[in-house]
């Protein structure tokens, strides 16, 4: 009798090791992807918010249009004698403009080298991404380790 009940003590126990161990996957997980939303966060959404309260606006031209896919507008702006150039996507006017139309071109006056036609859409891609990856992420963690569960149990030895 006490064999029995021993063996099925190992037998509990066992599955709340596995209950761990998937638990102590999952918070693994989680945690990397709060750290990723995090690091995200930095690595875009700070400077896009910088644009929309630093950036001055300056009167720019178009150089060229690329309007497959997505639109890229090629510009140029000039500042204190020098010349800048950049490239954007911004929504849905590349079919309207033409080689040297006049565009409002943002740029930060501490580095007047980086410029943007439309910060507002960058912010709100970057804030996308970064709440939207993390959360994707997790849930293909989630599934992934259920499906190892699944597995793992499939293949235990019966009693």
């Amino acid at each position: 009798m006490r064999a029995c009940y021993q063996g099925g003590m190992m037998e509990a126990q066992a599955k709340v090791g596995s209950g761990d161990r998937l638990l102590s996957k999952l918070l693994v997980f989680v945690t990397l992807a709060v750290v990723g939303a995090g690091g995200l966060w930095l690595l875009e959404v700070v400077p896009a918010q910088r644009f929309l309260q630093d950036a001055v606006r300056v009167e720019g031209r178009v150089t060229a249009t690329t309007c497959d896919n997505r639109g890229a507008v090629d510009y140029a702006y000039e500042l204190e004698g020098r010349t800048y150039s950049g490239t954007d996507q911004p929504a849905g006017v590349c079919e309207a403009m033409k080689v040297g139309d006049p565009l409002p071109v943002w740029r930060l006056p501490d580095a007047p080298e980086r410029s943007d036609l439309s910060p507002g859409e960058d912010l709100d891609d970057a804030i996308s991404v970064a709440i939207g990856g993390p959360i994707f992420f997790s849930a293909v963690a989630v599934l992934l380790l259920a499906w190892d569960e699944r597995r793992r149990r499939r293949a235990a030895p019966k009693a």
